[in-house]
């Protein structure tokens, strides 16, 4: 069955609290890189400013669904700030264009933003060798929703690189932080991973299971996608399992 997996919603970018005299429109970021002159490193800071309008519009298009919106936009103006070189990126993603998105989702990753994205981009293009290598590196500086998204991903790579133990035990610890953390779609989400990789490793009566609960959890409007997904995945085993009535019913 094709790892047909969904992306998880961006997270939040909060603008810096608000002046006295208003709510700003832009946030300025500050980086450093050198730069060689004639063979002499130097520093140089460069601000770069995050149009706090702009991207709340263009993350809008891209929780619609609207990829090719998000792309045009950067195109015509090309992102700055890391969070909109994930977004590009993340655009380019979803939108099935994986080559191009390997070069936004690297710069925002190396800008400290989109680490996570650009190792499931990595996995994304059978490169299960390298997915690993690059969760195994960043792990340890994750926390919260984000260190278990980044457990997720890394154990669809073992798996998928043919690790099953090690995969799936990886992303059970996935699913069971998604629980504590009480995030029904993400829940939803990841309980259908682990049902594509139970009906592989041949439990079918958990698959089945897991199926359903994915299916009772994620939306029905904002995870159309998600749904065909489980929806398909329930009616293979229910094949398997010779239910072919539920099956038709499915």
């Amino acid at each position: 069955m094709p790892w047909l997996l969904t992306p998880a919603p961006l997270a939040p970018v909060l603008p810096t609290p608000a002046q006295a005299t208003g709510k700003p429109r832009s946030i300025a970021i500050t980086t450093s890189f050198t730069i060689f002159w004639k063979g002499i490193p130097y520093s140089k800071v460069q601000p770069m400013t995050l149009d706090v309008e702009r991207f709340a519009e263009l993350r809008a298009h891209f929780d619609a669904g609207r990829y090719d919106r998000v792309i045009a936009q950067f195109m015509a103006l090309a992102p700055l700030a890391p969070e909109e070189w994930r977004l590009y990126g993340m655009a380019l993603l979803w939108g099935g264009r994986f080559a191009e998105a390997e070069l936004p989702l690297l710069r925002a990753a190396e800008m400290g933003d989109a680490r996570v994205e650009y190792g499931n981009l990595l996995r994304l293009q059978g490169r299960f060798a390298e997915a690993i290598r690059h969760f195994g590196h960043i792990a340890p500086d994750l926390s919260g929703e984000l260190a278990l998204r980044a457990l997720r991903w890394w154990g669809t790579a073992e798996f998928q690189a043919g690790h099953l133990a090690e995969g799936l035990e990886r992303c059970e610890r996935a699913w069971r932080g998604y629980l504590a953390l009480g995030d029904d779609e993400r829940i939803g989400r990841v309980t259908q991973t682990l049902a594509q990789m139970l009906v592989q490793t041949g439990d079918l009566t958990r698959a089945q299971h897991l199926y359903g609960e994915a299916l009772r959890l994620l939306p029905e409007g904002r995870t159309p996608i998600a749904r065909l997904s489980a929806l398909t995945g329930l009616a293979n085993v229910q094949v398997l399992t010779g239910d072919f009535a539920g099956a038709r019913n499915t």
